[in-house]
Order: C-alpha cells, then structure tokens, then sequence
C-alpha cells in the first residue's frame, strides 16, 4: 500500500495485484512535513482501522524507513514498519 504524502496535496494509497488488477483511492488529508512515498502491507493498515470508531485518525510519519503510529484521541497507539519499495 504505497502512500504518497505532500504539504497541501492528497494521499494516494493503493495496490497492485498482478492476478487481480491494480487500486488506487484519493484521501484528503491535513499532511505537515516533506514530500514522501511511503508502503505498507495492508493488512496492517487495516486492521487498526477495522478496530477504531474515530472519524479521523492520526498517522505519524517520520520518514520512508522508520515506524509509523496510528493514534486517536482515545487510548490506542499502533505501530507499523513500512516496506521497502
């Protein structure tokens, strides 16, 4: 699930299977920082996502290699290494 973040501009994540065909979704998102693709399996993307009622999460980036965290306001923290791409 490659995801491309950039000041003021949307996320793009998405996904190739080579048996099924290719995905791509358009997120607005409130992203501060520098331009950036980032992938993660999504499974775990999703499966956080699954487990929260929050309408908005947040999803801390720090750069393409290190751990990214998914937070709500409520009490929760998931962590998740991105992929090589």
């Amino acid at each position: 699930l490659p995801i491309s973040a950039g000041v003021g501009g949307p996320s793009y994540p998405g996904g190739v299977a080579t048996d099924i065909g290719e995905a791509r979704e358009e997120l607005t998102v409130d992203y501060k920082g520098r331009d950036m693709v980032i992938s993660f399996n999504p499974d775990f993307v999703m499966d956080p996502l699954r487990a929260l009622s929050d309408e908005a999460v947040n999803i801390d980036l720090v750069d393409e290699m290190s751990a990214a965290a998914i937070k709500v306001e409520s009490p929760f923290l998931y962590v998740m290494m991105p992929m090589r791409s």
